[in-house]
């Protein structure tokens, strides 16, 4: 039996919420938990049911305590949990020290810029093409748009990513926010009084799991 990780927190945190306890099964060590559920390698490349069930759980356990979430792929046998949790608790105990309390809101924008054309991708680099974009960062002009969105809604205080990639005829910005839990709902109410300085095409998300702020929690 294999198992693909859903996300790790700590034991002080108690058992999994009834919703959640009779799909996963958790691992202890160090003080932390991992839960886990059986997996099958999926029957199509692209398995959309399978991946929003991975999410739902993750976002449930987030709901009820603090959690390091993982993206969808991370298997494991299960022999090799322990060890991921005794390789690597201090990793985990400091991460969720930044975590505890908070969740992820994200903003997305269009900004009208026209692309110069590109040919389409070779089949299978589709996907490394966009992440290659992705991680080109802002224009200068996104940057301080971002610079100001991010000191109006947040002081400039909280952590915060920044990411963009191309869009018809421009290019669509994405902002995530690590923000206390009991801020997300000002935090939304006050990025929809900001919609009509950015002619409305403002998008707010969230709360999240803080999947944009772990990094370096590997798998």
């Amino acid at each position: 039996m294999r198992y693909l990780l859903h996300c790790i927190f700590r034991e002080s945190s108690g058992p999994p919420p009834a919703e959640c306890a009779s799909g996963i099964r958790t691992f202890q060590a160090h003080g932390l938990v991992a839960a886990v559920t059986p997996y099958a390698p999926p029957s199509t490349e692209l398995d959309i049911p399978r991946l929003l069930a991975y999410e739902r759980l993750i976002a449930r356990l987030h709901a009820s305590r603090t959690i390091v979430p993982f993206r969808f792929g991370c298997v494991f046998g299960p022999s090799q949990i322990p060890g991921l949790l005794a390789e690597r608790a201090g990793e985990y105990h400091t991460l969720l020290d930044r975590l505890e309390g908070r969740t992820e809101m994200g903003l997305r924008a269009f900004h009208r810029a026209p692309l110069p054309a590109e040919p389409p991708p070779a089949p299978g680099a589709q996907y490394l093409a966009a992440a290659r974009r992705r991680c080109a960062g802002l224009t200068a002009r996104e940057e301080s748009w971002a610079d100001w969105m991010c000191n109006s809604l947040a002081g400039g205080s909280a952590l915060q990513r920044r990411e963009a990639r191309p869009a018809p005829e421009g290019r669509l910005v994405s902002l995530h926010f690590l923000l206390a839990r009991a801020a997300a709902e000002d935090f939304r109410e006050r990025a929809r009084t900001m919609a009509p300085a950015v002619g409305g095409a403002l998008l707010v998300t969230g709360p999240w799991p803080p999947y944009h702020f772990v990094d370096y929690a590997g798998c």
